[in-house]
């Protein structure tokens, strides 16, 4: 399913071109960027009686990526809008705790384990309409461009070099006994997460100057989101797919760009992007080696970054 999304994602945005008007009828633009991203991400569910049973968090990810846009405007108005973006999770840290007691108590196990080394995969695209304004103080253009979309976002975590740093056996019994403290040997799990879903936003665009420019765009996305994990270390779960988490949830995405014309329709701009994403109430199935499924409740998915990206834009 994951393939096929961004297959259909990827045919989407390269066949919107092909069915545009004649060259007279449309502005085009396209753009090429290089990012780099902090961000943080983590899990938690429940289960066995305990509200917070297991948690899981990534955080300092380093995440650097390359992207390419185009933008189209049909008859003055109409707007086409393509983004792709193709990253790698360079560094982080990954933290997994389990829970012997409600709300967060009789800590059992703890390990902090590298989570850097996989990558990401993330297209939109958006339609809106373009509404050209004057701002009579400055007597410069100003355009708000109302629009909605579709987005899609796959990221892939991994676990390696583990640590454990608590160790209270004494607390469960096995399977979940967890290692001695200190290094141990193999680690290199896997968690597949996709968001996609519908987009909403608007972006505003004012000229500075000749030559200048600013925008800021508000995105909101309510989107389904599905993981798939493999604990490779886990004797008693399934593999290659240990567990499955659903559920849906939402977030804004805030971008402000300034862009400088530095000959006759190409620019080069930065931008400074900060996203905000929530899920809550789904639901965690476990796999196990014996072919019994657990289910449980996913209390939540939280994912926050901070990109600051490089680009040029040509016109033609």
């Amino acid at each position: 399913m994951a393939r096929a999304a961004e297959g259909l994602t990827l045919a989407i945005l390269l066949g919107a071109a092909s069915a545009l008007p004649s060259r007279a009828a449309v502005e085009r633009t396209a753009g090429v960027l290089a990012s780099v991203e902090t961000a943080s991400f983590d899990w938690a569910i429940a289960g066995n009686g305990v509200n917070v049973l297991s948690e899981l968090t990534w955080s300092n990810l380093r995440i650097l990526a390359i992207g390419a846009r185009g933008e189209f405007v049909l008859r003055r108005h109409l707007v086409l809008m393509a983004d792709l973006t193709v990253g790698r999770i360079e560094s982080g840290d990954n933290r997994d705790s389990d829970y012997a007691g409600s709300d967060r108590t009789l800590l059992y196990s703890r390990s902090n384990n590298d989570g850097g080394g996989d990558g990401l995969f993330e297209g939109e695209f958006d339609a809106g309409y373009r509404l050209d304004l004057r701002q009579r103080a400055f007597g410069r253009s100003i355009s708000v461009i109302p629009f909605f979309g579709y987005a899609y976002r796959r990221t892939k975590f991994r676990m390696t070099d583990g640590n454990q740093t608590v160790s209270r056996p004494d607390l469960v019994s096995p399977p979940d006994a967890p290692p001695p403290v200190g290094p141990f040997p193999g680690l290199d799990s896997t968690y597949d997460a996709r968001w996609q879903g519908p987009a909403i936003g608007v972006e505003a665009r004012w000229a500075v100057g000749e030559r200048h420019d600013l925008s800021l765009r508000l995105v909101y996305r309510l989107e389904a989101y599905r993981a798939t994990a493999n604990w490779n270390l886990r004797d008693d779960f399934a593999h290659p797919t240990s567990f499955h988490q659903e559920t849906t949830g939402g977030g804004l995405t805030v971008t402000g760009r300034f862009g400088v014309m530095n000959r006759p329709r190409t620019k080069i701009s930065v931008a400074l992007e900060y996203v905000d994403w929530t899920g809550s109430g789904g639901t965690d199935t476990t796999y196990l080696a014996t072919g019994e499924i657990e289910v449980g409740p996913l209390n939540s998915v939280n994912w926050s970054a901070l990109t600051f990206s490089v680009g040029a834009e040509f016109g033609f």
